[in-house]
């Protein structure tokens, strides 16, 4: 009888991975719908770690930098986010609006690339997504962009299952609707895009995606197959070449 490879798995472990693999990309795909709601509450209570452990190392990061631990998440993704949608609402005249006003922030998923550690405890996972941002001005129009941007995620499983632990928003370019790509800027001047001015004052201000001439400094890479998780792969800011502990 032919001795069993090492690292040969049994056909039930096999279907445990390829599960596990499927559940973290419905994860994400419900992430998408969260944010799209304007959840971000809810979001964060079922879909983000919560063992106290894992929150403290918890990040969201953009282009700009990065929110560490649930707290300073939530400060950015709720607190903050409420407050600018409650300011947008004022400005058109609209403070008591029902669900239909206000912004939409669509950023659906494709081409998942989704790698399952080799000790089957955390999970990394690379997206692209061609969404669109809109916001209304005080004048009743709205000011709109298509966002283009790579979506990349660490997850890990609690006993509660398959959470989101770190994710990091790199915005390639966002290209106002109805004008041409070739209208955009070579060069990205700091302070003049609106996911920046939204961004605020993270917990880790950084440039971690330089948006000019787009994919040039390749972060965050493309992840691939792992043995366990270090920071040194982390899509947190720990996993970022510029990173300075």
């Amino acid at each position: 009888m032919a001795k069993k490879k090492k690292n040969a798995r049994s056909n039930e472990e096999r279907i445990i991975r390829v599960w596990d693999i499927e559940h973290i990309k419905d994860l994400m795909s419900r992430r998408t719908i969260y944010e799209t709601t304007g959840c971000h509450a809810q979001e964060l209570e079922d879909l983000w770690v919560q063992l106290p452990e894992n929150q403290a190392t918890a990040s969201f990061g953009r282009n700009w930098g990065y929110y560490v631990g649930m707290d300073e998440i939530r400060r950015y993704y709720v607190t903050q986010y409420d407050q600018q949608v409650r300011e947008e609402l004022e400005r058109i005249g609209k403070p008591d609006a029902e669900p239909g006003y206000g912004r939409f922030l669509f950023h659906p998923l494709s081409t998942p690339n989704v790698n399952l550690a080799e000790d089957g405890k955390t999970a990394q996972g690379t997206w692209y997504s061609i969404g669109a941002d809109c916001y209304p001005n005080a004048d009743g129009t709205g000011d709109c962009s298509w966002n283009c941007q790579k979506i990349c995620a660490d997850f890990i499983k609690e006993p509660g299952g398959w959470k989101i632990w770190h994710v990091v928003f790199s915005n390639d370019f966002m290209n106002k609707t109805g004008h041409s790509v070739s209208e955009l800027q070579s060069i990205y001047i700091r302070g003049t895009g609106r996911d920046e001015l939204d961004f605020g004052t993270p917990t880790i201000p950084m440039l971690a995606h330089d948006p000019s001439y787009t994919w040039c400094d390749n972060y965050p890479p493309l992840n691939g197959p792992y043995e366990t998780f270090t920071d040194e792969i982390s899509y947190g800011p720990e996993g970022h070449p510029n990173y300075d502990a």
